[in-house]
């Protein structure tokens, strides 16, 4: 489907630009370079979107770098605001608040969906078949080519920028920055010999150095355990290097009668890293799921296709399920008679007829929300009220005046 709608609003640049709008040869106090737009804040880039196209800074987030960028890069390359050409699109026959029409009508959409159980395990086994297919040495590299500057003392805003920020990359920060390349061969050695398989939280325990309530016996029986679980897996995985031997003598303390394999320096930290990845994959794909909601069946406003919904958890009826079903609904349409299969159902916003671009700041919890649906939101939640709550009680303490002392006169 392709809406010509805000989110993608496709810009010509051979428009007669606007006298006011000079090239960077120009004097126009207005105008921003490239350069000097990617060194400010985003606070600043938005005060100055503001007085171009306040619209804009109303439905802009002062938070969102990138949109309020590239509204600014609208007025200079264009000569018009973004908000003038998205007001254009929406007076066009079948426009809406949130765009133009569509562009082909004649679209049907296919959401190929699954149990919320069945994509977490999806997700998290392409996790692991990207850790076998090459991901140390790829985030490795891309971190080497993206160099964060380690001379300043907190790096933790630059990975929320560009494409550090993206999914995949900036959840390995922790191990890229603690250990190196040399080390990284040294895990794929282990990960190769196992199969690409990653310890068990026992196995990360018992290789931990002696602490106070662990004693010899208790990591001695720890290793027996891991010790019968390698036990079934073929011999070649357990040729470990002379190096990764000396490394378990030095952990283990002295105690000759643990014999499981050591593990590579920083797997632990690696392992980390991976599950945190899963973690927000998981999290990802719930608010894609969200979206696609909104999107496409929250607004009967709207012109959007008709969404058919295809169940893809079990793959062994993919044939029955899923492309059958998809021949069906695609042959009846081209013959224009009525599908037996029907259409996802639409449904009301429950922000339906309020000014989604606006801008409200809260003073008590020092947020900025777009839109008087989330604002309503944030205003009937428990954190507002009690942030509230908590500031009516120390407004109070500081109006009770304090006794005056009075000093004992009896002697």
């Amino acid at each position: 489907m392709d809406n010509q709608s805000g989110t993608s609003t496709s810009i010509v640049t051979t428009q007669k630009e606007d006298p006011d709008v000079e090239s960077e040869d120009g004097k126009n106090p207005l105008f921003l370079p490239q350069s000097e737009m990617s060194a400010m804040s985003s606070e600043l880039l938005h005060n100055h979107l503001r007085k171009i196209d306040p619209d804009s800074a109303n439905r802009i987030h002062p938070n969102n770098k990138r949109k309020i960028m590239r509204a600014i890069e609208v007025y200079q390359q264009t000569g018009e605001t973004l908000t003038a050409k998205l007001q254009a699109q929406r007076q066009q026959p079948g426009g809406n608040r949130l765009g133009g029409p569509l562009r082909y009508p004649h679209t049907i959409l296919f959401w190929l969906r699954c149990k919320q159980d069945v994509l977490n395990v999806r997700l998290d086994k392409r996790v692991d078949a990207m850790l076998e297919q090459g991901l140390l040495a790829e985030i490795r590299a891309f971190h080497n080519e993206h160099n964060i500057d380690k001379s300043q003392t907190d790096n933790s805003a630059a990975y929320t920028r560009g494409v550090l920020q993206t999914i995949g990359f900036k959840e390995f920060i922790p191990y890229l920055e603690q250990f190196n390349a040399a080390n990284d061969q040294k895990i794929e050695e282990y990960l190769r010999l196992n199969a690409y398989k990653m310890p068990t939280e026992e196995h990360f325990k018992a290789q931990k150095p002696s602490s106070i309530n662990v004693t010899p016996v208790q990591r001695h029986k720890q290793s027996q355990h891991i010790c019968e679980r390698q036990s079934q897996q073929p011999p070649q995985q357990h040729d470990m290097h002379r190096e990764i031997e000396l490394e378990l003598e030095a952990t283990t303390d002295g105690d000759t009668t643990t014999t499981c394999p050591p593990l590579p320096p920083g797997l632990e930290v690696l392992n980390a890293c991976l599950n945190e990845l899963k973690l927000v994959t998981q999290r990802y794909s719930k608010k894609q799921i969200k979206w696609i909601n909104n999107r496409f069946l929250a607004s009967k406003d709207r012109q959007v296709p008709d969404l058919y919904e295809l169940d893809t958890s079990d793959v062994k009826l993919w044939q029955a399920e899923v492309y059958e079903r998809a021949v069906t609904v695609i042959e009846s349409h081209r013959s224009g008679e009525v599908c037996e299969i029907q259409p996802m159902a639409r449904r009301q916003h429950p922000g339906a007829g309020l000014n989604e671009e606006t801008s409200n700041f809260c003073e008590i919890c020092q947020r900025h929300f777009i839109g008087e649906y989330q604002w309503h939101l944030h205003l009937k939640s428990n954190k507002h009220k009690k942030r509230r709550e908590s500031n009516k009680k120390k407004e109070k303490t500081k109006e009770i005046p304090l006794e005056p002392k009075t000093e004992d006169t009896n002697v």
